[in-house]
């Protein structure tokens, strides 16, 4: 069920269940500080109204509830309201469904299937970290004993797994987000954890500053480092050539002990590209309209 305008308002106010594995750094393509960014109401939240896979997800909520009901032998119902920690109010949560008659919860989840590899054996608790840090802040607010999860794969793999609350777990997951939520309150930006969160927290350079002599040794390491990489590149592109020059017209390559294993592929195939110069030569207009201007910041060891 998609969520409420009040649940929706609610997210800014306080630490949801998905927020909880960006505060612990395991979104790839999210990180604290753009969560910070968000809650401090300097980037507007994500806007999912068209987003198809979460529309779906939505839509398989119910479905994925009643067959886990089914198979388990449980009833559900739904849990249409947000529930506040009585101790850490900023921890929030608005679950999928409450399973009747246990203190348990169940969160409903759909997965393509090639992701298969990143969720353990069938009843087991064994479910993606970031998953797995969901139930913990869940199992926390509504203070239950276990969570479930279920999550169809490939739109026709149901599989069951179930979460026991872990204290030790929830004390360092509370620190974290105690932690994050004071950035909050004092507007001060989280670590960065990544390099791009450094333009994110001071978009704009000037001046200079000298560093210690710690940072210096990095600095030279990172050099280093970097021309080892540009090394590797170098040998990279000649094994390349080398093999691709053997394979001339052939697509693929096999094992010689096995021609049924497959050591590595160079296939002809289309691929569609704008001609960015030909479109700013041709429609000027129209490329501009179109030309976003972002501030970057490009980090260079000299």
């Amino acid at each position: 069920m998609p969520l409420t305008q009040e649940q929706i308002a609610a997210r800014s106010k306080g630490i949801g269940g998905s927020d909880a594995g960006v505060i612990a750094g395991l979104r790839p393509n999210l990180t604290p500080v753009q969560l910070w960014q968000e809650k401090t109401g300097r980037i507007p939240p994500p806007d999912f109204s068209d987003n198809e896979l979460v529309e779906w997800g939505h839509e398989f909520e119910e479905v994925i509830g009643r067959v886990w009901a089914k198979r388990t032998g449980n009833k559900i119902r739904r849990v249409n309201r947000t529930l506040y920690d009585k101790e850490h109010t900023f921890m929030l949560g608005h679950i999928d469904f409450d399973v009747v008659g246990k203190n348990e919860g169940l969160e409903c989840k759909q997965a393509a299937f090639w992701m298969r590899n990143f969720w353990g054996d069938e009843d087991t608790d064994d479910v993606p970290l970031y998953y797995l840090i969901q139930g913990v802040h869940y199992m926390r607010i509504y203070d239950t004993a276990a969570w479930n999860f279920a999550v169809l794969l490939g739109g026709n793999k149901l599989m069951k797994y179930r979460v026991e609350r872990d204290l030790d777990s929830e004390k360092q997951l509370i620190e974290l987000e105690r932690k994050f939520w004071t950035c909050v309150e004092t507007d001060i930006p989280p670590p960065p954890i990544r390099i791009e969160d450094l333009a994110r927290v001071w978009p704009t350079t000037g001046g200079s500053i000298v560093a210690t002599e710690e940072i210096a040794l990095a600095v030279d390491e990172c050099a280093k480092l970097g021309e080892q990489r540009r090394e590797l590149e170098k040998q990279e592109k000649a094994l390349k050539l080398a093999i691709g020059t053997y394979m001339g017209a052939a697509g693929d390559l096999v094992d010689p002990a096995d021609p049924s294993t497959l050591l590595a592929t160079y296939r002809a195939h289309d691929e569609n590209r704008i001609d960015v110069n030909r479109l700013r030569e041709e429609q000027p207009a129209i490329a501009a309209e179109y030309t976003k201007t972002s501030a970057v910041r490009k980090f260079l060891a000299k």
